[in-house]
């Protein structure tokens, strides 16, 4: 394992398309994120795409996929308020579309 990795989650999209990400400790002692995608290539080898969030971007991150997935999941209906979404959300489970028991 590699010792930097302080927790780590993954996930296959397809038999051939892969997701890791990862919360790692800096050299500078600092954490941040690290979102790997990995693509298999035709020939059987693998297209690796990386991005790194920092710790001092944590915030930020955090507070965009907060807005956009409220954005997304409430794009058909106009003039929502925080009541309306509240008695929604009483009665869900779970992440809106996943089918119920699923992880």
């Amino acid at each position: 394992m590699n010792r930097n990795i302080i927790a780590s989650e993954s996930f296959a999209s397809s038999p051939k398309r892969h997701y890791f990400l990862d919360f790692k400790l800096a050299e500078n002692n600092s954490n941040y994120i690290q979102i790997t995608r990995s693509d298999q290539q035709p020939d059987l080898t693998y297209k690796t795409s990386r991005v790194n969030v920092f710790e001092k971007d944590f915030e930020f991150l955090i507070q965009v996929f907060a807005a956009l997935f409220h954005s997304a999941a409430y794009q058909h209906q106009q003039d929502v308020g925080m009541k309306e979404i509240r008695e929604q959300l009483k009665s869900a489970r779970g992440i809106k579309n996943w089918p119920p028991g699923a992880p």
